[in-house]
């Protein structure tokens, strides 16, 4: 059974101001371990792996929507920290 990962609630939580957009991001096989941005309109997500040989969960809101990030590693990302103008 997939039962689809919400983290607009971890969104609100990581910024200092309620987002500017109400698009939420679900990915029905993950398992979001850590919520980290720069502000409402930089947020990023991580999680661990979906399945045994598969990239951990990455997600990015940046101008409104949400991406998917591929790292190319096989292991779960437990901690997510962004930095102002440079990387996450």
């Amino acid at each position: 059974m997939r039962i689809p990962t919400l983290v607009g609630v971890m969104a609100l939580v990581a910024c200092n101001s309620a987002p500017s957009v109400t698009e939420t991001a679900v990915h029905e096989r993950a398992a979001f371990l850590s919520v980290g941005g720069t502000g409402p309109d930089d947020v990023w997500v991580v999680g661990a792996q979906p399945g045994a040989l598969e990239s951990p969960v990455v997600l990015h809101l940046e101008d409104g929507s949400w991406t998917e990030v591929e790292t190319g590693q096989l292991h779960a990302m437990w901690w997510v920290h962004a930095f102002d103008d440079g990387p996450a």
